[in-house]
């Protein structure tokens, strides 16, 4: 089963359009390099967790002293990172309870991101530093202090303990997540200068017009996700297309499972077409 998604590639002499095919195929099943056995469920029998050995506990309690809150953040360093010094990329993954182990997660459910990885970087794929940061706000009204920790307080920290490339930093969300991860992108474009936004809620697109943010000048590169198609998401997408140098990969699945995150499917080829040059590359969803 195939699926039309659009890439828009922004410019101020006109909007380009391209049709690219997003191929609905099964993909080999992440392996899973190490498992650890963590904890029972909550019904009482004994589960297995699974968690990478690459992935690390940053803080459990990381201050958000724009919302008067805390946060849990995890991360995951690529294969030999303590043995070279080289610098990567990094990866923001909001809702970052659902990222690496299902133990932590509030519906014991899992991207397995951390399983992707390991086997990702078993390939060409680009390396990268991925944190996953939990879920520490609530609603639209919160977002513009939770974009500003983000900018201000966490990525100056993972940046002055961490080999990253500062210029390189990727936000990304799934839900109500994703409405912050959009709203970083498009008003820290310097600093979040490439973004994931997975499913995002419907209020978001009214307030970023409210606070006129509608993507000019932006000149990263910008993936969409939607289950359904949104009159709301097409016009964002328009207007960034129309007014910036941006490169946007929209789609969305007509069939999702609606009980199930779309990250788990679509994140390895995001992760890899974000991470690249966005050109020449077909984008495969694993169902």
């Amino acid at each position: 089963m195939e699926k039309n998604s659009r890439i828009r590639l922004g410019g101020l002499g006109g909007l380009i359009l391209l049709f690219a095919v997003a191929t609905l195929a099964r993909q080999p099943e992440w392996g899973r390099i190490r498992v650890n056995s963590l904890g029972t469920d909550t019904t009482g029998h004994s589960v297995k967790h699974t968690v990478s050995e690459h992935v690390q506990l940053v803080h459990s309690h990381f201050p958000v002293e724009t919302l008067d809150t805390t946060t849990s953040v995890w991360i995951y360093l690529p294969e030999n990172y303590s043995s070279t010094r080289n610098r990567y990329p990094v990866v923001y993954f909001l809702g970052g309870e659902h990222a690496f182990s299902d133990s932590i997660s509030p519906d014991n459910k899992e991207w397995l991101m951390d399983e992707a990885l390991d086997s990702l970087h078993q390939t060409n794929a680009p390396k990268a530093i991925v944190v996953a940061v939990h879920s520490f706000y609530s609603d639209t009204a919160q977002v513009d202090g939770a974009a500003s920790f983000l900018k201000n307080n966490l990525k100056p920290y993972i940046d002055s303990v961490y080999r990253t490339r500062k210029e390189l930093a990727v936000v990304a969300g799934s839900g109500p997540t994703a409405a912050l991860a959009l709203y970083a992108t498009l008003r820290y474009p310097d600093v979040f200068s490439k973004a994931g936004v997975f499913s995002p809620p419907a209020d978001i697109f009214p307030y970023l017009k409210n606070q006129n943010l509608q993507g000019k000048g932006h000149k990263g590169m910008l993936f969409f996700y939607e289950g359904k198609e949104m009159d709301d998401l097409q016009q964002l997408t328009d207007n960034i297309g129309m007014h910036s140098s941006a490169l946007i990969y929209s789609t969305h699945h007509q069939n999702p499972k609606r009980h199930e995150s779309p990250m788990g499917g679509w994140f390895p080829e995001f992760y890899n077409w974000i991470l690249g040059n966005g050109y020449n590359y077909i984008i495969r969803y694993k169902p």
